[in-house]
Formats: C-alpha cells, sequence, structure tokens
C-alpha cells in the first residue's frame, strides 16, 4: 500500500507499509553532510537498514514509511513503528512507555535532505502525527541523538527521559534525549 496524503507546492507527502532502497536518500545525504562537517563515527544509514530489517523479521511490529517527495526523489523520511515495541530496539531500559504497546508508536529516522527543510515540522504537525490519531494511537515517541531537533520535539511534546549510547566503534559517547508527543 502506497497512499499519497498530501501535495503542495512542487511536494508529495506519501505513506508506504513497504521500505524501498531509495528512501534512504535523505538519510544519506545527511551522513555525508556529517562526514565532512562533525564526524562521530556512528552510520545512520547502516542502523536504519538494520531496524527495518529487524521489525520486519518480527512478526509483532508492522512500520510505515513516511516520504517527502519532489520531483520523483526522496527528499524526506520518517519511519513510524507500532506493536510490540517495549524493548531495548526502541526504548531504553530505563524508559519504559507510560501507555500500552498497543497505544504508542515509535517514530525513528527523520530525516529531511538539506534542500528540503524548512517543511520537518508542519509535515509532523500537520500530516504524520494526525494520521496517527486517526488510528487511535494515544501517542508517539521519539528517541533521538541529534540536539538541532531537541527544539523540534519539545515543541510538538515533551522530552520524558536521557539515555547514552556509544558510536559504532565506540569511539564517541552519544547523548540523547526520549521524547513523548500526546496525540489526544
Amino acid at each position: 500500500m502506497r497512499q499519497l496524503l498530501r501535495q503542495e507546492e512542487g511536494r508529495e507527502f506519501w505513506v508506504s507499509d513497504r521500505f524501498e532502497g531509495r528512501m534512504l536518500r535523505p538519510i544519506a545525504e545527511n551522513l555525508l553532510d556529517k562526514a565532512e562537517k562533525n564526524w562521530d563515527d556512528y552510520d545512520e544509514v547502516y542502523h536504519c537498514c538494520r531496524l527495518v530489517e529487524s521489525a520486519a523479521r518480527e512478526k509483532s511490529l508492522s512500520m510505515e514509511f513516511y516520504t517527502l517527495e519532489q520531483e520523483g526523489k526522496v527528499e524526506g523520511i520518517g519511519l513510524m513503528t507500532r506493536g510490540r515495541v517495549d524493548r531495548p530496539l526502541f526504548f531504553p531500559p530505563h524508559l519504559p512507555p507510560r501507555e500500552s504497546q498497543e497505544q504508542v508508536l515509535v517514530f525513528n529516522y527523520f530525516h529531511i535532505s538539506p534542500r528540503a527543510r524548512g517543511v520537518g515540522e508542519r509535515w509532523l504537525r500537520e500530516i504524520i502525527l494526525p494520521r496517527c490519531r486517526e488510528q487511535g494511537f494515544q501517542a508517539v515517541y521519539v528517541k533521538s541523538s541529534h540536539p538541532r531537533v531537541f527544539s523540534l520535539y519539545s515543541r510538538l511534546g515533551m522530552a520524558v527521559g536521557d539515555y547514552t549510547s556509544s558510536s559504532d566503534n565506540g569511539l564517541h559517547t552519544r547523548p540523547g534525549r526520549l521524547f513523548r508527543l500526546p496525540l489526544v
């Protein structure tokens, strides 16, 4: 299933239940930007693929892939997971969700290509979160180690805790924050 949610100003906002490699484009572009400016030994493309494949193997999980497209190219991506999400793959062990897992979604890998930035908050606020609300969910949780987006998630919800993880080769500590975005 692939569904067009909105079309405006040359942009198309889609949701799909099938992953396609072309969806990695904004994550790869941001990874290249990070490699040139502030490398931290953490490969988001690899980790996104690992998350998608882990969820695909787990019968108790399902994912939706939100994309922002311009001229047929994916310029933005966000992964939404539902099901048995109360596990370390999605939540740090000391920060479990407040609600039952049937009432929550987990949002990961929200990346927008540099040339398409500026629509992320509106995309979340006006398209993605209302769709989640319509499906009957109570909250969306976002685990992020990108401090530049903390203010966005704080405007849409609140931080519920901090965590740390290591970079791929253990060279850097990555501080992160878990946010709860209420839907009701």
